[in-house]
C-alpha cells in the first residue's frame, strides 16, 4: 500500500507523530494542499472495495446513512479473524513452544485456540515464542496442566506467564476405571482403555487388532513375540522379540492404522547373543528397559531411552542402576523419575536418580499396576482406582 509519506505534497513530520511519517495538507491562498489523486485515495477505496468483496457484500449504489446502511461495518462484523478464529498448530523445539502470531501486535491476555504437535512434559521448564522479529521477537514462560500431541487447547497469552488449557480431555484420567475386557497395556497417555492380550490390542469400542501377526508379515518372521504394549506420543509401540533371531526390537504403529508397522530404529540399544529378559516401562517421555536393554546380566541395570515418535527412533540417554534388590516385574509403573514395582503385595520405589529404594507399603489385594491418561491406577478384577504416587 503507498502511503503519504512517499508523495511531495503532503504534510511531513520527522518525530515521526504521524503514521509512517506524513499526512494530508490543507490548501491555502499561499500553499497546494494535497491533491485528491489515485496515488492518494485509490489504495484506500480499493482496499474497502476489497473488504466488501472478500465479506460477500455487494454495494447497494445507495449512500450510506442511518436510514439506509453502513456496509463497511457490516464487512467488518462478518469478517473472519486470521489469529483467533481459527486453529493455529503450536510446536515445540526443545523446551521452547511456537505459535505463528506475532506477540508485539497482539494485546495482554490475548485468547486463541490452537492444536499442540508434541507432548507437554511434566516438570520441564518451558518457554513460548512467536514469529515476531526485532523489538517483536519476545519470549514468555509457558505452564500448562497438561496435554499431548493432538489435543486442542485455549491459549492466554500473559506476558507474566502464558498458560494453555487442554480442552479435549485426552489427558483427563478419571477417578475410577473399569478395566472389564481383562490387561490394560501398562503406559497409555490416552485416557481411552487399551488392553494388551497375547499380541493383540483391544478395546472397549469393541475393537481387536492382532497387532503380533501384522508384525511377523511385516518382518517376515512368524516365531516374533510381542511382549508388551505402550500407548506413548500418539503412537502404538510393541516391544518384540525374534525366538529365530534370538533379537529384542521395536516396531510402532499410529493411532488410525493398525495394519502396518514400522520399525523403529534403536542403533546399539539392544544386546545380542544371551536372552536376558528385560522388561519395559514408559513414563510419557522416555522409555525405560531392564537389564541394560539385554547388554547386562543385572536386572537392575536400566537403560533409559528417548522415543522419537515421528522419526520412528530411540537413543540412549543413559545407563544406569538403580538397588540390587529390585525385582522386575510387569506389574510396574514410572512416575515423576520414580519406578514403582507391586510384587507380593509390597509396593516399592526406586529412585530413577539415586537408584534409592523405598518400601511404601503392603497390600494384601492381588491387583495391577497400570497407567491410564498419565495417572497411575490399582486395579482389582474389573475395577480400578487411581493412585496418587
Amino acid at each position: 500500500m503507498r502511503v503519504l509519506g512517499s508523495l511531495p505534497i503532503t504534510d511531513k513530520d520527522s518525530a515521526p507523530k504521524f503514521p509512517f511519517g506524513a499526512t494530508v495538507r490543507n490548501e491555502t491562498d499561499t500553499e497546494n494542499g494535497t491533491p485528491v489523486i489515485r496515488e492518494i485515495y485509490g489504495d484506500i477505496l480499493m482496499n474497502l472495495y476489497r473488504l466488501l468483496e472478500v465479506t460477500k457484500i455487494t454495494p447497494t449504489g445507495t449512500e450510506d446513512t442511518k436510514e439506509t446502511q453502513f456496509q463497511i461495518i457490516q464487512a467488518l462484523q462478518r469478517l473472519t479473524n486470521v489469529q483467533n478464529d481459527i486453529e493455529q498448530i503450536l510446536s515445540r523445539s526443545t523446551n521452547v513452544w511456537i505459535l505463528p502470531l506475532n506477540f508485539g501486535i497482539l494485546p495482554n491476555k490475548y485468547v486463541l485456540f490452537a492444536r499442540a504437535s508434541e507432548n507437554y512434559e511434566s516438570g520441564v521448564l518451558y518457554t513460548i515464542k512467536g514469529n515476531g522479529t526485532g523489538a517483536d521477537d519476545l519470549s514468555y514462560s509457558f505452564t500448562s496442566d497438561g496435554f499431548i500431541s493432538g489435543d486442542e487447547l485455549v491459549i492466554v497469552l500473559d506476558a507474566s506467564g502464558v498458560r494453555a488449557y487442554n480442552i479435549s480431555n485426552s489427558n483427563t484420567a478419571p477417578e475410577n476405571a473399569f478395566p472389564v475386557l481383562g490387561n490394560p497395556v501398562s503406559f497409555n497417555s490416552l485416557s481411552q482403555m487399551k488392553y494388551e492380550d497375547n499380541g493383540s490390542l483391544l478395546t472397549d469400542l469393541p475393537s481387536s487388532n492382532y497387532l503380533e501377526g501384522v508384525i511377523r508379515v511385516d518382518v517376515s518372521d512368524g516365531t516374533v513375540l510381542v511382549n508388551d504394549i505402550l500407548v506413548i506420543k500418539n503412537r502404538i509401540v510393541c516391544f518384540c522379540y525374534s525366538v529365530a533371531s534370538n533379537a529384542y526390537f521395536l516396531r510402532q504403529f499410529t493411532l488410525t492404522d493398525l495394519s502396518l508397522s514400522v520399525a523403529v530404529t534403536a542403533t546399539g540399544v539392544f544386546g545380542t547373543g544371551t536372552d536376558r529378559s528385560p522388561y519395559i516401562y514408559a513414563d510419557g517421555s522416555f522409555i525405560y528397559l531392564t537389564n541394560g536393554a539385554n547388554t547386562s546380566a543385572n536386572d537392575y541395570s536400566i537403560r533409559k531411552l528417548d522415543y522419537n515418535a515421528s522419526g520412528a527412533s530411540v537413543t540412549t540417554v543413559s545407563t544406569f542402576n538403580i538397588d540390587s534388590s529390585f525385582v522386575k516385574t510387569s506389574n510396574a509403573v514410572v512416575k515423576d523419575n520414580f519406578l514403582y514395582t507391586l510384587t507380593g503385595g509390597v509396593l516399592e520405589s526406586f529412585n530413577l536418580t539415586t537408584g534409592a529404594k523405598l518400601t511404601l507399603g503392603q497390600y494384601n489385594a492381588v491387583g495391577r499396576l497400570f497407567q491410564l491418561g498419565g495417572e497411575v491406577y490399582f486395579g482389582v478384577g474389573e475395577v480400578a482406582q487411581r493412585w496418587e504416587l
